[in-house]
């Protein structure tokens, strides 16, 4: 298993953060304690009554402490609308109850079962056990809902299903488990214990094709959605590959419906797609179709002018819905968990 020595852990954070604001042609790097310029203060000020409304509680800050995080980019809901985190720079995964108390947490920087290089995307099946997509181990750990590990299968090599630079992670209804592989620029399709079924993607700008994509997510009729982060776009598709349906792109912006490095991305109970606009700084909803319902957000600079404010954005990326259908959003340059009501 080829292991990513952990001493590049702070570069890696810092560039997984730029490669998003850099793909977008609007968009200027942003870094923890400096403002987002791209996005014109009459835009944000714009979203800023409906976040307002929306926003329920947030928990969280900067550290190694229980409840505090370093660099947490996807979350996950599971069983009894658990919350749980991958903490990136950490190496561990913390679980919270649904109004963000602290419950466990479990990981540690190694090699071992159990233990993490790097976790960045994770999900949670109709049982409630955990799926953890581990950058730098290159492989997919398996636990159950208090962090019992249960098993692991290792994406190194050039095998079917080998991961080179493995980011998101979702689970469909049947339980089966898919894995964005970024610079791959594909999608694999595994069971739930990890056995290999299929795989589609390449590189490009066509239909079906992809570049630098991160987010996956399932909908209840287990149709597969991949936010193209590089092409500003969705693209949704049947569970075994098919290309159904697209929208955003070709180019960035900040309309309704257009994108500057999408990110996470989640279907309610409903059916309807959730998509976090990272450098737009805000999350937009959408019918499985594509078609425009609404959005939420704002630059925490322009709504408040201190970078934390309760409800703004400062590089949001992760995103999870509880079974109420609450929202839940890592917000991650602030180092916290906001929540709010759906729109």
């Amino acid at each position: 298993m080829k292991k990513i020595p952990a001493v590049f852990v702070t570069v890696f954070a810092a560039f997984a953060t730029m490669s998003i604001y850099t793909a977008c042609k609007n968009s200027p790097p942003a870094s923890p304690g400096t403002a987002t310029p791209n996005i014109t203060a009459t835009f944000m000020a714009q979203q800023t009554a409906t976040m307002t409304s929306m926003y329920i509680m947030k928990w969280g800050n900067s550290g190694t402490g229980n409840g505090e995080f370093d660099s947490a980019y996807f979350m996950t809901a599971g069983k009894n609308d658990s919350i749980y985190v991958a903490d990136f720079s950490n190496n561990r995964i913390q679980k919270f109850n649904s109004t963000g108390q602290y419950v466990s947490q479990w990981g540690g920087l190694g090699t071992a079962n159990g233990q993490f290089n790097w976790p960045y995307g994770i999900t949670a099946d109709s049982a409630g056990n955990i799926y953890v997509m581990e950058y730098g181990n290159r492989r997919v750990q398996k636990f159950d809902s208090d962090g019992v590990y249960i098993t692991q299968w290792d994406g190194s090599g050039t095998l079917d299903g080998s991961f080179n630079e493995p980011w998101g992670i979702a689970a469909d209804p049947s339980d089966n488990i898919y894995v964005i592989d970024r610079s791959n620029a594909r999608v694999y399709k595994f069971s739930s214990s990890g056995a290999f079924l299929t795989q589609w993607g390449s590189a490009g700008t066509a239909d079906g094709e992809f570049t630098a994509p991160m987010g996956i997510a399932a909908d209840t009729a287990g149709n597969i959605y991949v936010t193209d982060t590089s092409n500003d776009r969705v693209e949704k598709f049947t569970s075994t590959g098919v290309f159904v349906a697209k929208w955003g792109g070709p180019a960035s912006g900040i309309g309704n419906g257009q994108f500057c490095g999408p990110s996470g991305i989640k279907a309610d109970a409903s059916g309807n797609i959730y998509i976090v606009d990272t450098s737009n700084e805000r999350v937009q909803k959408f019918t499985s179709d594509g078609g425009y319902l609404g959005q939420w957000g704002s630059s925490c600079y322009v709504a408040c002018g201190d970078g934390v404010c309760d409800g703004g954005f400062n590089a949001p990326y992760g995103i999870a819905i509880d079974s109420a259908g609450k929202i839940y959003i890592s917000d991650t340059f602030n180092y916290r968990i906001l929540k709010f009501n759906p729109i």
